[in-house]
């Protein structure tokens, strides 16, 4: 069955989801499929008192189907006692059909982070309004990821996860072995020594340990309103068993990027998102409960992982990007710094995130 406008609310009610009272009461259906991928359909159904965001990957569409799948592995999971702290950020399970590959959440109704932060004003719908960024925010987010890797520990394969979470890296801590030939970004690592060396360092030390979501950045994070928390945290589709410095990365890096693409053209500064960085940080580590010397260790790695991500923002722009080389510069930086053992991660955590670690 292939969902659309037409026959979507005869499926819901169907299967029990939407029953005839709602439908009564008034339900808005509207479809928010992405334009650029033909095989994910997403629609919003809106009811009086409960909302829906229900997604159909085409079966013909393996990677899709897959994504699929991990998220409503992770939105069941707040069944389970062990998982118990995903409960307040993620959006509640109310339907999965595998056999027609549909899943229904409950929908958030918020702005992304992204959003949040956007310049309103501006002709660029992706700018960034700078002075707008909520450390607040920063630190909640801080606690939450704190608080998850604290607690929730998973393996390879878990049985209380799903054999889909099989611990893989993440592609571009394998970059130096991919075969992107006529990419500029992958022929830069692949002729730079110290840069396919700190990749590669990576990947060999690459710990599959936690629940990781894979994907964080500000338009995966909603801002609710009026709620505690506020923020919820959407797209699971590239969740796996791994090392929980590549999300905490993520997170550093989608602060870092708008300072170099949306900031000023001439010079790379840090100032504006710098109090968001320090709390979101001091909050990770107050959450996750790091001594000195564990905080600094686990720094060490959230910043290089940091690096890599930075290094796959500038593989997704192109050569067609302004900015890309400005971003693998930062990331050769970052790497270049904390290579040099923990004076050098000092550094760069005192530049960048402006936090001084003893």
């Amino acid at each position: 069955m292939i969902l659309d406008s037409n026959n979507l609310l005869f499926y819901l009610l169907h299967r029990g989801v939407l029953n005839r009272g709602e439908i009564v009461d008034g339900v808005s259906l509207h479809d928010v499929s992405p334009s650029q991928n033909p095989h994910r359909r997403v629609f919003r159904v809106l009811g009086k008192d409960r909302s829906f965001l229900v997604e159909q990957a085409a079966p013909g569409a393996p990677q899709e189907v897959q994504r699929l799948q991990r998220q409503a592995v992770c939105s069941r999971l707040t069944e389970n006692d062990d998982f118990a702290l995903l409960q307040p950020y993620l959006p509640a399970f109310r339907h999965a059909d595998p056999a027609a590959n549909i899943l229904a959440l409950a929908f958030v109704p918020g702005d992304s982070l992204a959003v949040h932060h956007a310049r309103h004003d501006s002709a660029d719908p992706e700018s960034v309004d700078l002075e707008s960024v909520d450390p607040e925010l920063a630190a909640e987010l801080g606690e939450m990821l704190g608080g998850w890797h604290r607690v929730i520990r998973i393996s390879a394969g878990d049985h209380r996860v799903s054999p889909l979470f099989a611990g893989r890296p993440p592609w571009i801590l394998t970059l130096p072995r991919q075969p992107f030939q006529g990419n500029w970004i992958a022929q830069t690592v692949a002729q730079d020594p110290a840069l396919r060396g700190s990749l590669e360092s990576l990947a060999a030390s690459y710990r599959v340990t936690h629940l990781i979501h894979g994907d964080i950045h500000w338009q995966k994070l909603l801002v609710v309103p009026g709620e505690k928390p506020r923020l919820r945290l959407v797209g699971w589709g590239q969740a796996d068993a791994g090392d929980p410095g590549w999300d905490l990365g993520s997170v550093i890096h989608t602060y870092l990027v708008p300072c170099v693409l949306w900031a000023n053209r001439e010079s790379f500064s840090l100032p504006a998102v710098q109090p968001a960085l320090g709390q979101l940080w001091r909050a990770y580590r107050s959450a996750r409960g790091l001594d000195d010397d564990g905080a600094l260790d686990t720094l060490n790695s959230v910043l290089r992982f940091a690096a890599a991500r930075l290094i796959q923002t500038s593989f997704e722009l192109g050569p067609a990007g302004p900015h890309a080389a400005q971003l693998l510069q930062l990331s050769q930086n970052i790497f270049l710094k904390t290579g040099t053992g923990p004076e050098g991660t000092q550094e760069v955590a005192r530049d960048l995130l402006g936090v001084e670690e003893p």
